[in-house]
């Protein structure tokens, strides 16, 4: 049984002492137990190296975060782009704005237009329904973007630069394979690069336009993560 989203934490607590030979899984969620757990995305492997490559292709040397909500599963994944871009370039100006909702499509538009004339030419938007309003921001001044959770430059494409993706069909697979596969723990599961749950959507008509030298940067970086060469914090409060 799976509960999509954190809300389902506290229910699943409830309910699955009453099913001891059924297994929950809250996906985002905090709640472990005998015949419960918890998946969530190591998204800010991901977005970390896509701060590379952010911060590669600017021209400005300021870039912009919209999110809808300045909570944990938000901020981590921001504050790795961070990390990533500043990798690269330790001067390079990142700012950030919390639309303070998830289907506000007119907020997340003035949001993002208010990073742009700080300067930012490249927009990280993770904000579900609410960032079509910060990509429309992007389409009509010009300016690229990283889509969040599944590939958007299908419907942004001389926008979108590429996007951040969450494989959610690959999660379950794991989940029910450790059921499956008599290795279930009442844990926090948590999947990334090297489980192929996270990753980056193709370049699409970008590709030409990024250095090959480039891409080998973001490959490398990823098979670093995998490798445990380089550890990508979960931070969970924004920094300047």
């Amino acid at each position: 049984m799976f509960g999509h989203g954190f809300e389902f934490g506290d229910p699943v607590k409830k309910v699955a002492p009453d099913f001891p030979d059924t297994k929950f899984f809250v996906i985002n969620g905090a709640v472990e137990g005998p015949n419960f757990a918890s998946l969530r995305f190591a998204n800010w492997e991901t977005d970390y190296i896509i701060g590379i490559l952010a911060a590669k292709m600017t021209k400005t040397n300021v870039l912009g975060c919209v999110a809808a909500f300045e909570i944990p599963s938000l901020v981590r994944p921001m504050e790795a782009f961070k990390l990533g871009a500043k990798s690269i370039n330790p001067d390079i100006k990142i700012k950030h704005a919390f639309v303070g909702s998830w289907e506000d499509v007119n907020k997340a538009k003035e949001a993002a237009l208010a990073l742009i004339d700080q300067g930012a030419d490249i927009l990280h938007i993770n904000a579900d329904a609410a960032a079509h309003g910060a990509l429309e921001a992007a389409k009509s001044r010009g300016v690229m973007a990283i889509g969040n959770t599944s590939d958007q430059n299908p419907l942004y494409p001389d926008t979108v630069l590429t996007s951040s993706l969450r494989n959610v069909d690959r999660m379950f697979e794991l989940a029910i394979g450790a059921v499956e596969q008599g290795t279930f723990e009442g844990k926090v599961y948590l999947y990334g690069l090297k489980d192929g749950a996270v990753g980056w959507a193709p370049f699409h008509g970008f590709d030409s336009k990024i250095p090959q030298e480039v891409k080998d940067l973001m490959e490398k970086t990823k098979q670093d993560i995998i490798d445990g060469k380089i550890q990508v914090p979960q931070i969970d409060k924004p920094t300047e």
